[in-house]
């Protein structure tokens, strides 16, 4: 099953949900000259993307959840709730009937949730 938002791709395979950013992420630099004005040089940062997810999600009963997240430089991987995998599916733009399928779809399956290091 997959489903898209706006800006991310949401994908449930074997119990496994993995959600893809439709665009890398962009770091912005902000400084200001000596007479106060703003100056914003934005880099791509596409070494990663599109190779990991933004974060995976795998089933592991008893409404827990074992998530491998994304947080810029660095990956986190441990376990959250079922609620917690909705609000983040929420965040990420998705409809609520996709959200509610997505879930349904993940929870087919409890397994381990693979971690992209």
């Amino acid at each position: 099953m997959t489903v898209e938002s706006d800006k991310y791709r949401a994908e449930v395979y074997d119990g496994l949900l993995k959600v893809w950013a439709k665009e890398p992420p962009v770091l912005v630099k902000t400084t200001w000259d000596n007479n106060g004005v703003e100056h914003s040089e934005r880099q791509i940062l596409s070494k990663s993307f599109p190779k990991t997810p933004v974060f995976a999600a795998t089933y592991e009963g008893n409404d827990s959840c074992e998530i491998d997240l994304y947080c810029g430089f660095q990956r986190w991987h441990g376990s959250k709730s079922l609620d917690d995998v909705e609000k983040a599916l929420n965040n990420c733009g998705f409809a609520l009937g996709h959200i509610s399928d997505l879930i349904e779809e993940m929870c087919t399956v409890e397994q381990s949730c693979p971690s992209w290091r």
